[in-house]
């Protein structure tokens, strides 16, 4: 038997966009390590007090640097948004039913723009750093720790949303290609 451009490209997508979507996001939830002998900041008899702010500064910088992997996150769902619609007008010229691919499509493209406002909501809440000062650093402690738990709700959220728009999506594309499968193959050749 076989296989047709169109099964072919419905394949190709979908398993790159797998990959690619499981790439980011396990690269994104890897673990950091301080270098051996780097001394504590404040020695062994710093206070409560510091160390409670060294590690809120930590939660600042690292809330930084995962707000730019969620936005490549983003990026990269935003293009494979773009390839499905370019495949799915090419496709349409050949003559093939596509309103089941562009429902789907659309429907990822709407959760895509949702995870877009959550990770707005938590870079501005940052941007905002009420709490701490232009570098960082804390300066009220309470502000600090309200910015970090927002910023860590509207990253959840923005995750969340992505992960369950890329499952839905592919396990809807990997039905459609079953489908057009097996029409496919149900329909004798002339």
């Amino acid at each position: 038997m076989k296989t047709s451009t169109f099964s072919k490209i419905l394949a190709s997508l979908v398993l790159a966009t797998a990959i690619a979507l499981m790439g980011v996001f396990g690269s994104s939830t890897s673990t950091a390590y301080a270098q051996q002998g780097t001394p504590m900041p404040g020695g062994p008899r710093a206070t409560a007090g510091a160390k409670l702010a060294e590690f809120n500064k930590e939660m600042y910088d690292r809330a930084q640097s995962v707000l730019k992997s969620l936005q490549q996150i983003i990026d990269k769902a935003n293009q494979a948004a773009n390839k499905t619609q370019e495949w799915i007008d090419e496709v349409k010229t050949k003559g093939v039913n596509t309103s089941e691919a562009e429902a789907a499509l659309a429907t990822f493209k709407t959760q895509i723009a949702a995870a877009q406002a959550s990770y707005d909501s938590a870079k501005a809440t940052l941007d905002a750093h009420a709490g701490f000062d232009n570098n960082g650093n804390v300066t009220d402690r309470e502000l600090a720790r309200q910015t970090i738990l927002a910023v860590g709700k509207s990253v959840r959220d923005a995750r969340q949303t992505l992960t369950k728009a890329t499952v839905d999506f592919q396990k809807t594309m990997r039905d459609l290609l079953k489908k057009y499968r097996e029409n496919r193959t149900a329909t004798p050749k002339p």
